[in-house]
């Protein structure tokens, strides 16, 4: 029911984390580094989905460098667009729609201006290029400047229609996106390639549905906003493009009369020169007129891009934060970042594929920012829980253990169960014989120095064998040795060590005879068996100890040592039948007696270890 419970407070602390982060990296998707790294990430999606072939709906009548060089330097006079005009008509074209503004009267011939007018107005095809500024009127001169900048009178009353030409730049100047509707008061004006769609269409209507979508007669266009995220079909030049220059001289259409029958031809500088040239995902010079054709042919094709709207995105990262969060609890730090070098992999080409086949724009660095934020505050969390457990091990073990032992818990906590847990240990025993005699006469200050001096001794000598002191009661240290860190052969070890504490005796026993102290002697007992060790107390006040019948036997046999303690023979050590089994091989035992357990039916045998000083 406890761990239940823990369970149950792990996963709701988890969701409530994933929760706060998602929405802190939802939002500051906003933020100008993040979005212009997703901008790049979209350009790259259309590197990888490659070229797409239009079909030939739209067709581009290029304002070129070869051009120029034939005809003259820009801007050319207008008879030339006049005879454009009559030839593209004749030859079938279905709309004829310039990118040229043509704002102010000719600077030639202003009998120019009226061929033009007339060609234009003969054709009863012609959408003209006009430009929509935000204006707002002025508070101080009360002037009013119409925001829907127009050609001259005479080619705007001739032109089937007009429509708006300038891009829209996202924060890094580049083109993605077109506004293809515009309002002014009451007013409502169409980008040139949505009047390209309506008039290709019998001037079919506009109508503004739910869902931020337009109704174009049988296109149905979705906007980001305001825009249509334009789906490019490939670089400069992936529409087919001819030379203003070879249509004006006619020869272009010697051999292919019938290239522009039924086309939506677009005319339009492509040259690098009249600068009305801009960047896109795919390049950096892509002409202006091109851009309009990827617009056209995107809404005739009906292959829209979708962006996948808030709330999807933060269910999303919701549950990118949640996997990690999940994911951090199972493994260390390193595999981690491993695991988010993959995951970030994983979603460049995930991202790219699903850009690919479903035209899906999913903000790629905010998906990625999601699993190094998670990694962070995990790598931070993990990082303050480690060390808020190193200070628990090192406050629980210092006392008990040399700092060798402490720094290799420090090292790999996860071999110490604080909680307990049933292992197979030897346990220590040992007390100074005829204390209470001592204590009785000598001064409190004298039995506290002499006996600081002995502990201190035997308590080094442990902790030089990997021992880990249990407690002191009075007079008496009990020692474990094979937790909290496993040791290998622990019986002998602790057997090794006890050798090595009459050693440290006999030299004390010289130095206090010298000193004229009182020599103080010693009765050690050792029992290997399965206990329970763990951090065992209260709220209060916790303990690193071992508890059962094992325990209990340890102490029963060093205090059996004085039974078998004569004037003539001094019994040091007395070991267990479990111990003996252990370490019968590397030191000389004698069985020496069989005793009861206090609660135990069965006796057990006693070896006393035979000591050579």
């Amino acid at each position: 029911m406890v761990k239940s419970s823990q369970m149950w407070k792990s996963f709701k602390s988890d969701i409530l984390k994933s929760l706060i982060i998602a929405l802190i990296i939802g939002i500051g998707s906003y933020l100008p580094i993040i979005d212009l790294l997703n901008l790049t990430a979209y350009n790259q999606k259309f590197i990888f989905r490659g070229q797409l072939k239009p079909d030939n709906k739209v067709v581009i009548v290029s304002v070129d460098d070869e051009s120029i060089d034939w005809m003259s330097k820009w801007p050319w006079p207008r008879s030339y667009h006049a005879k454009i005009v009559d030839i593209l008509k004749e030859h079938g074209a279905a709309l004829i729609l310039f990118d040229v503004f043509f704002d102010s009267p000719t600077q030639f011939d202003p009998q120019d201006d009226v061929q033009f007018a007339e060609s234009v107005k003969k054709a009863q095809n012609v959408i003209l290029a006009a430009n929509f500024q935000n204006i707002k009127e002025n508070a101080f001169f009360k002037v009013k400047v119409e925001p829907f900048k127009r050609p001259i009178k005479m080619l705007d009353d001739a032109a089937l229609d007009l429509g708006v030409v300038h891009p829209y730049f996202d924060k890094d100047n580049v083109v993605r996106r077109f506004q293809i509707i515009y309002h002014s008061g009451d007013k409502e004006y169409y980008s040139l390639a949505l009047q390209a769609v309506r008039y290709i269409q019998n001037k079919a209507g506009i109508l503004l549905i739910p869902g931020n979508r337009i109704k174009c007669g049988r296109n149905i266009i979705p906007l980001q906003g305001k825009n249509l995220l334009v789906n490019y079909y490939g670089p400069s030049r992936t529409f087919e493009t001819v030379p203003y220059v070879r249509i004006y001289d006619g020869s272009f259409l010697k051999d292919s009369p019938d290239f522009f029958k039924g086309k939506i031809v677009l005319i339009g500088a492509s040259t690098e020169v009249l600068h009305d040239v801009f960047p896109t995902p795919f390049d950096i010079n892509m002409p202006g007129v091109e851009i309009h054709a990827n617009v056209i042919q995107t809404i005739l094709d009906g292959l829209y891009i979708s962006k996948i709207s808030f709330i999807y995105l933060l269910g999303l990262l919701i549950l990118f934060v949640y996997i990690n969060v999940i994911i951090s609890h199972m493994f260390k730090i390193r595999f981690l970042f491993l695991l988010v070098v993959v995951q970030t992999a994983i979603i460049f080409i995930g991202n790219a594929y699903i850009f690919k086949y479903f035209r899906l724009e999913i903000p790629t660095y905010t998906l990625i920012s999601s699993i190094f934020i998670t990694f962070v505050v995990q790598t931070v969390i993990k990082f303050i829980s480690e060390e808020k457990e190193k200070r628990k091990i090192r406050g629980v073990f210092s006392q008990y253990v040399a700092p060798s032992v402490v720094d290799e818990l420090l090292a790999h906590p996860d071999k110490v169960e604080l909680g307990g847990s049933l292992r197979e240990v030897t346990i220590f025993f040992s007390d100074i014989r005829s204390f209470t005699t001592f204590s009785e006469s000598h001064t409190p200050a004298q039995v506290v120095e002499q006996l600081n001096e002995y502990l201190d001794e035997m308590t080094k000598v442990i902790f030089e064998f990997g021992g880990t002191l249990d407690k002191y009661v009075g007079d008496e240290i009990m020692a474990i040795f094979g937790a909290p860190l496993p040791l290998a052969n622990h019986p002998k070890i602790a057997m090794d060590c006890c050798i090595a504490q009459l050693k440290k005796l006999r030299a004390l026993q010289q130095k206090w005879k010298e000193q004229g102290k009182t020599v103080l002697d010693i009765g050690m007992g050792l029992n290997t068996g399965e206990v329970i060790v763990g951090n065992i107390g209260s709220d209060m006040h916790k303990d690193y100890t071992v508890i059962g019948d094992a325990v209990n036997l340890a102490a029963r046999l060093e205090s059996a040592t004085r039974n078998y303690t004569t004037p003539e023979h001094t019994c040091y050590l007395l070991i267990s039948e479990f111990t003996y089994e252990k370490v019968k091989e590397y030191y000389k035992c004698n069985l020496i007696d069989e005793i009861a357990v206090k609660g135990k039916k069965t006796k057990t045998k006693i070896y006393e270890v035979v000591i050579e000083f």
